[in-house]
């Protein structure tokens, strides 16, 4: 979603990003860990696109990415596991 704000004349643009439940966990399991997504990249195999749209969409994410995860140290309680 964007906001327009206007400030002494100008158009400021304000991008807002929501967050499912999901991905909120997986970000606070990475703080956790201390990966980055480039870290989750690598153990999952795919590219930073790819890994964004799978935590928009939990449904996208295999049982094999599931597991990798797991033995890495994720909770994934969200994913209904």
């Amino acid at each position: 979603m964007k906001i327009y704000l206007y400030f002494c004349g100008k158009k400021i643009i304000v991008k807002l990003k929501f967050m499912n439940a999901f991905e909120m966990e997986f970000i606070n399991d990475m703080k956790r860990l201390s990966f980055r997504r480039y870290d989750v990249c690598n153990i999952l195999g795919v590219t930073m696109p790819t890994l964004k749209s799978k935590l928009q969409n939990p449904d996208t994410i295999t049982v094999g990415e599931v597991v990798k995860l797991k033995r890495k140290g994720f909770k994934l309680i969200n994913l209904g596991l």
